[in-house]
């Protein structure tokens, strides 16, 4: 637990000397690993799991082809991680945008530990947002078109977000009191 900006700014540069990176015939300085930043809000002297609401910040590794990129050894298994983990996020999001909203007979979000944590961020009682990072460089162009598909694709999930039983009764209270007035 942080209190105010500048614990937050520690505790996120504390996260970031965690973050793998590596050089590869693709990226002088390639992402080798996806980090998640999860900021939980409440109000002093609350619960947060109670009280509070969550934040997910996602900075997911790109694909890699590994044929294009050389890597080898613990890179080689490092990229063989990523993508499993992207195409098992893919899958996730697939399940979801078929869904349309509706209470799915089964969302696979066990099949890899990052969707498994980022469940309640993508499926839940959430609002997500998407931000894709891509190149125009001629040499990145399928790498840029499939982001760009999960992007459009992702964009297309339709969550349910509920109120809070808390927001529900002091709307009902207030409605109350007005009605009485």
């Amino acid at each position: 637990a942080t209190d105010g900006a500048a614990g937050m700014l520690r505790a996120v540069e504390q996260g970031a000397c965690f973050r793998a990176t590596g050089a590869t015939n693709m990226n002088d300085a390639s992402s080798r690993s996806h980090a998640i930043l999860i900021l939980i809000v409440a109000p002093t002297g609350q619960d947060p799991v109670q009280a509070g609401c969550a934040l997910y910040m996602v900075d997911l590794a790109g694909s890699e082809r590994t044929k294009r990129s050389g890597v080898t050894g613990s890179q080689f298994a490092e990229a063989v991680s990523i993508n499993s983990a992207l195409s098992a996020l893919g899958r996730v999001v697939l399940g979801l945008v078929e869904n349309d909203g509706k209470r799915a007979a089964h969302i696979a979000y066990k099949d890899n530990p990052l969707t498994n944590l980022l469940r309640c961020g993508i499926g839940g009682n959430c609002r997500t947002a998407l931000v894709a990072c891509i190149t125009a460089a001629d040499d990145s162009m399928d790498e840029s078109l499939c982001t760009l598909r999960f992007a459009s694709q992702a964009s297309h999930i339709k969550n349910k977000v509920a109120q809070s039983d808390a927001k529900k009764k002091a709307d009902a209270a207030a409605d109350d009191i007005e009605a009485r007035g």
